[in-house]
């Protein structure tokens, strides 16, 4: 396999490799995403589950409290035995009679100061009453109001119950007084509404007082229901005839509660496009984003395939890190290496940046032929490398040895002084550069050197600054050594920072 085809093979393995890390990546997102919105479900379900049982709980206290204080009113009458014995004899009353219920009556109109009652009052089974008993509970209850509401006690000391009329609900107390008188106290359902939309609020949470039979006597203005009609079916069927319970699902929460009287009160909230327990723009602007974020991967990919597809991009990246020949840094990753050491050298220090190459090589090519370049070439890194153990040592793209070497000491003058002399005695092994059958030709060699950080602060300064001092060597008899000197002129033209 030549080297085109091993290019071609790398480049396409790479690719490939960069498609799979790029859709993994994008895939990885994805999941992410799909984490953070299912848990955001559970979280935000766990959330409204919580916030509808504190409602409930809330709200069925609430009426709770409504109605002990409705009951509150029979107190009068218990703490005169008398009046809660009294019942009139007859449909006629006696003058006696009459007294014991304007006595009641006045009673009942000062409670009623306290709360507004809609009815507080007794009803007697001759078909009078005393206290606070209005025609609309007459007219709810039919002409035989106490025949009504014995039958509606059914045996039972007291009850609750609810009247519907149209908008509007009435809850209804009873309690026995004896054999043939009947407590009756009620207040419009409305009065609960301040608290139901006190805690709605503008969320959508929804809040329902019914009867036993799931009919509606009171609910908070967000949910649109009518009074004495049954909860929507949706509701209904999340709860499925069962009390005190928390219930959840994908279309929102709920509880239930039960007072004792037997009344329910629920709290559902539904997820919608917005409010207190609305997901859906989170999971739009998440979808976006994750979409968006997929496009980018995807995107980024192909970019990095097309540019590293590039041949003169690829045949950087793709060369070997070390000459097969000459055992030293090729060009590329000679310059990378350099330029680290720079990056990562210690304020204070002394490095030499040389370069070294064989004089008159291209006339020796032509005269000897390649055959002798090499191979003095080949004598030439040997030298360089045994010299400087542990340096950067390289070929340029001019085909000139680099060597970038660590002379670094407390004392800069004895830096500068171990640099030159070490240079000079590698200058005395270029007599050694013999080549041929019998070492018949001698090979000189010259050597040009800058010192970093004094002569350039980057790879690029110092190989100009060595290269200048490498040319004049080369102008120089037999092998050569020549140290860059700054001269006026580069100062002046800022080659120095």
């Amino acid at each position: 396999m030549n080297e085109r085809q091993e290019s071609s093979r790398i480049i396409s393995v790479r690719n490939a490799m960069i498609v799979v890390y790029t859709l993994l990546a994008a895939g990885l997102f994805v999941l992410t995403c799909i984490h953070f919105i299912t848990s955001k479900k559970h979280t935000m379900l766990a959330q409204s589950e919580n916030y509808t049982a504190v409602a409930a709980r809330q709200s069925a206290r609430n009426v709770t409290n409504y109605c002990n204080f409705a009951e509150r009113g029979i107190r009068l009458i218990f703490d005169e035995p008398e009046l809660a014995a009294f019942y009139p004899q007859s449909s006629s009353l006696t003058a006696d009679e009459i007294v014991t219920i304007n006595k009641i009556t006045d009673l009942m109109n000062k409670a009623s100061y306290v709360f507004d009652y809609a009815d507080l009052g007794i009803i007697y089974s001759t078909g009078s009453s005393a206290g606070i008993v209005s025609d609309g509970i007459k007219s709810l209850f039919g002409a035989d109001v106490y025949g009504r509401a014995d039958v509606t006690l059914s045996g039972r000391d007291e009850c609750w119950m609810a009247f519907f009329s149209g908008d509007l609900s009435r809850a209804c107390y009873l309690r026995r007084l004896n054999e043939n008188s009947i407590f009756i106290s009620s207040f419009y359902a409305t009065k609960i509404g301040s608290v139901f939309n006190t805690i709605a609020g503008e969320s959508n949470l929804m809040l329902c007082l019914t009867d036993r039979s799931d009919r509606v006597i009171y609910s908070s203005d967000n949910m649109n229901a009518t009074p004495g009609e049954r909860l929507p079916t949706d509701i209904l069927e999340d709860f499925d005839g069962r009390t005190n319970v928390i219930v959840g699902s994908e279309k929102g929460a709920g509880c239930s509660m039960e007072l004792d009287n037997g009344w329910r009160v629920y709290s559902v909230a539904r997820a919608q496009g917005s409010g207190r327990f609305s997901a859906s723009r989170d999971e739009t602007f998440i979808t976006i984003v994750g979409i968006s974020t997929l496009l980018v991967f995807i995107s980024a990919g192909l970019l990095v395939c097309l540019f590293f597809m590039n041949p003169r991009r690829s045949r950087k990246k793709l060369v070997s890190e070390t000459d097969d020949f000459f055992g030293v840094l090729t060009p590329f990753y000679c310059e990378e290496k350099i330029s680290d050491l720079i990056e990562t050298s210690l304020v204070g220090g002394t490095w030499a940046f040389t370069l070294v190459k064989i004089k008159d090589i291209a006339e020796i090519r032509e005269r000897l032929g390649e055959e002798f370049v090499s191979g003095g070439q080949k004598q030439l890194a040997n030298i360089l490398k045994e010299s400087f153990p542990d340096s950067a040592i390289g070929i340029n793209t001019r085909d000139d040895f680099v060597v970038f070497t660590d002379f670094s000491d407390f004392d800069i003058f004895k830096a500068h002084e171990n640099l030159r002399a070490t240079h000079e005695e590698v200058k005395k092994q270029f007599e050694s550069l013999l080549v041929g059958d019998n070492g018949d030709y001698k090979l000189d060699a010259s050597m040009g050197v800058c010192i970093y950080p004094d002569s350039g602060r980057d790879y690029d300064e110092l190989d100009s600054k060595a290269a200048k001092a490498l040319a004049s060597a080369l102008a120089m008899e037999g092998d050569s050594l020549v140290f860059y000197e700054d001269k006026p002129e580069d100062k002046r033209g800022g080659d120095r920072r």
